[in-house]
């Protein structure tokens, strides 16, 4: 009977590990880097931008226009830089996608009494990838499962420095 207690033990424990190694396995596979995505890109650029007042922080806008994307593809994240942000389909045209990266030069966290506000100031989330200059990382999903594209010799746009004061020299 002992013996028979022990094989079992034996038993469960390889089957709750050839579980979990599995999970592990399958997650690996869902996650790949693409050549060919199935979309096509006819333009990327990125943006550095610096507020004029002290505190009010710097990124780059990193804008990626495509000339088609399939119908079963859903756009997600950028990777720039050491950091990874959300990418936004803009109302007014459904193949241009932009992300402002920040760069988290202000690690002060901004309070507000409304706590929906306060996630905002959070510090972006680094990237996984080592990224050279000018290149970035799409993250999409496609049919269900997440794919990577790397997006090489983007198109680098002069700098934005925004005025530290309202140009009409009105208040808000």
């Amino acid at each position: 009977m002992q013996i028979l207690k022990n094989y079992t033990s034996i038993v469960a424990v390889f089957i709750i590990s050839a579980v979990f190694i599995q999970c592990g396995t399958a997650q690996k596979e869902t996650s790949k880097m693409v050549e060919n995505p199935p979309f096509i890109i006819t333009e990327a650029t990125y943006q550095t931008w610096v507020a004029g007042i002290q505190g009010g922080g710097a990124g780059t806008y990193v804008v990626i226009t495509f000339g088609s994307i399939d119908s079963n593809v859903e756009i997600n994240n950028f990777y720039f830089g050491n950091f990874k942000a959300s990418a936004k389909m803009q109302p007014n045209n459904s193949l241009l996608y932009r992300a402002n990266v920040l760069n988290n030069t202000n690690n002060e966290r901004l309070m507000n009494i409304d706590p929906k506000q306060e996630t905002n100031t959070l510090p972006q989330p680094k990237s996984q990838f080592e990224l050279e200059q000018g290149n970035a990382i799409i993250e999409y999903n496609f049919k269900g499962k997440t794919y990577f594209h790397k997006v090489t010799k983007m198109i680098e746009k002069s700098p934005l420095a925004y005025p530290s004061a309202n140009p009409n020299g009105r208040g808000n």
